[in-house]
């Protein structure tokens, strides 16, 4: 009885969390720790996992499921090492830095729980608590919400100065940030729908969110969001339609809403800006800050500046050039530039052989002849964390509690092994104990009498 609840309870709470990831922004103290929901409802997960665990009557505990995170999942192997050169990176740099209370703050909110949570939703899909498909619906309908939300405070004519769209985020770009890597999810799940589900509900569900979510996007007026999602779907479409005609059609399609949507933000001070390249744009601005951001990273290659730190650190810069086009600037609007500043050299690695091992999934997975349903879910969280690289190259989509929690479960989704082959993988390997065990090797008593552990050997 309390297995089945600590079941359901997880069940219920792991895609509510995705969902409240906004929730964040409440932020508040418990004996003088700083925190906020998202981590109160982490650490309750990470609690009810455990009693879970603890409660489980076969050999697949907390201690085992570690074990097959480490042992059967090569890419999440990967996916562990990249973590801790991040998170070593971060502590490095903090040392370096010497703002300690940020830099702690910002690895227990923006490394440590999202990585926690991906720990408990892969113990989750282990042990068939959880599908990937209530991963990426809960994804889809958080985006869903938050565009929802956005689009009231446009109807308040709730805008910045400049007449964007910020809803009850920080700025426009932390709304882009978080909105434009669902699209993908949305076109993904679009097509599930159509060739598996056949939910007529669900179906208008998608459609409706899709349409307003792409509105929301528009409103924000960014255009680095704008086009990364383009891009994204670009990818997607390329991917997933094998066929010249339909592909083309896509494109055409695509690049329609894409003019349409560049004809209306035209006339807006911003896009003019833009493609004028006054001193004030947001491009020269940007100019600006990675040539800064460049000469700070000359200064500190190794462990950066810390995190938190690059406002600082910018702002002290300035006597070496004329006056800034902006001021304030958390962030150095770059992300592979923010990895290098903020957990230096050792966390850049990381990050980077984290898109290294997207990169080469993405390259097996378009070279299968036929995608299977799982296939479709692992290609749509691929070209998610491509926006978020091609948006990446002008902002800094992960330093944010919901944003680091979006990028994680997103990798999640991308490394871990589909199920099917999981099994037929399995299997082969239990046939090679048989083998085994009939040519009396050496190994064979050891292997016979465990096969679990033949399983980890053999691989």
């Amino acid at each position: 009885m309390l297995h089945h609840f600590t079941k359901i309870t997880l069940r219920t709470l792991i895609p509510l969390t995705i969902l409240a990831s906004p929730l964040y922004l409440i932020r508040f103290s418990i004996f003088d720790i700083p925190t906020n929901v998202l981590e109160v409802l982490v650490l309750i997960i990470v609690g009810i996992t455990l009693w879970h665990a603890w409660g489980t009557k076969t050999k697949s505990g907390a201690r085992r499921c570690f074990q097959h995170f480490l042992r059967d999942n090569t890419p999440l192997r990967i996916v562990l090492i990249a973590w801790t050169l991040m998170t070593i990176g971060t502590f490095l740099s903090t040392a370096a830095g010497g703002a300690w209370h940020t830099g702690l703050g910002i690895v227990k909110g923006w490394f440590v729980v999202p990585f926690v949570f991906l720990l408990c939703v892969h113990y989750a899909l282990r042990h068939a608590i959880i599908s990937r498909i209530h991963i990426f619906r809960a994804l889809i309908v958080g985006g869903a919400f938050v565009a929802t939300a956005a689009i009231i405070y446009a109807f308040l004519d709730i805008f910045t100065y400049d007449h964007r769209l910020r809803a009850f985020y920080l700025s426009p770009n932390h709304l882009a940030m978080s909105l434009a890597p669902i699209i993908p999810l949305m076109f993904t799940d679009y097509i599930l729908v159509r060739h598996y589900h056949h939910s007529r509900k669900t179906y208008i569900f998608i459609v409706f969110a899709l349409i307003l979510t792409g509105i929301v996007l528009v409103l924000t007026r960014s255009l680095g969001g704008i086009i990364a999602a383009s891009g994204g779907l670009v990818l997607f479409f390329a991917s997933y339609y094998r066929s010249w005609r339909m592909f083309t059609g896509s494109m055409l399609a695509l690049s329609l809403i894409f003019s349409l949507v560049l004809a209306t933000l035209w006339r807006t001070p911003r896009i003019q800006d833009f493609f004028t390249y006054s001193h004030h744009s947001s491009l020269a601005s940007r100019y600006v800050i990675w040539h800064v951001a460049t000469d700070i990273i000359a200064d500190h290659p190794l462990f950066g500046v810390g995190p938190g730190n690059f406002q600082f650190v910018y702002l002290a810069y300035q006597k070496n050039y004329p006056p800034y086009p902006e001021w304030a600037v958390p962030q150095p609007h770059n992300l592979f530039l923010a990895f290098w500043l903020q957990t230096g050299i050792i966390g850049l690695c990381g990050f980077i052989l984290v898109v290294l091992l997207i990169g080469k999934k993405y390259i097996c997975i378009v070279q299968k002849k036929k995608y299977a349903k799982d296939d479709i879910i692992v290609l749509g969280a691929m070209c998610a964390l491509g926006i978020i690289m091609i948006h990446g190259l002008v902002d800094t989509p992960y330093w944010k509690n919901d944003l680091a929690l979006i990028f994680w479960l997103l990798v999640l989704l991308a490394s871990i092994q589909n199920e099917k082959d999981d099994r037929k993988n399995t299997r082969l390997i239990y046939q090679q104990v048989e083998n085994v065990c009939k040519h009396q090797d050496a190994q064979a008593p050891y292997l016979c009498r465990a096969p679990h552990k033949a399983v980890g050997l053999l691989q």
